[in-house]
């Protein structure tokens, strides 16, 4: 198995496995070894390793099952015809907030890769919104990491809704400056 499926995560049985899986290695600060997950889960070990091949892939089978989940969600967004690069924001917000237990947890393991990772799959879009030669490969690593380290920031306020205007408006705001701000390296 290559990670978790939404087909996976749509069945109960399975579904709530999963979450118990989640809880119990999530939980700790580093990876418990597989007889005490089971023993938390009061799961069988073949049942651990039915929903993971290797219990250490745990973080990765997360992380590629939420960037998939997130390419399928924001897809019909960034090829819409006149779609704003704020609203494609939002919309990504939603998504971390929607799904920030999972999200949470991965930020424990990674910090702010996940959030980078997701910024990749909108580079395309970013790159044409802003104007910005297509080999902007340094300018927009750069971006992606304030704008990360913009969303890490609000997930220390557990990705409350309230905030969220705030998030976006700070996430446009380095979204309008990137050509001012990081023009130097471009050129150099």
């Amino acid at each position: 198995m290559s990670g978790l499926t939404e087909k996976q995560m749509s069945d109960k049985r399975f579904k709530k496995s999963e979450e118990e899986i989640f809880e119990a290695i999530f939980d700790q600060d580093n990876l418990p070894d597989v007889n005490l997950v089971a023993k938390k889960t009061k799961l069988s070990r073949s049942t651990l390793y039915r929903h993971h091949k290797i219990l250490y892939n745990i973080t990765t089978d997360y992380e590629r099952y939420i960037l998939r989940k997130f390419s399928y969600t924001m897809r019909r967004v960034i090829f819409g015809r006149g779609v704003k690069l704020k609203n494609i924001f939002y919309k990504m917000l939603v998504f971390i907030m929607n799904h920030k237990k999972i999200i949470k947890a991965l930020i424990k393991r990674n910090r702010t890769a996940i959030f980078e990772k997701m910024l990749e799959k909108l580079k395309k879009k970013i790159i044409k919104s802003c104007d910005l030669p297509k080999k902007s490969d340094k300018i927009f690593k750069i971006y992606a990491m304030e704008v990360a380290g913009v969303i890490e920031e609000w997930g220390e306020k557990d990705f409350c809704e309230e905030e969220i205007e705030k998030v976006l408006s700070d996430i446009m705001y380095l979204t309008d400056t990137i050509k001012v701000r990081l023009r130097p390296i471009l050129e150099n």
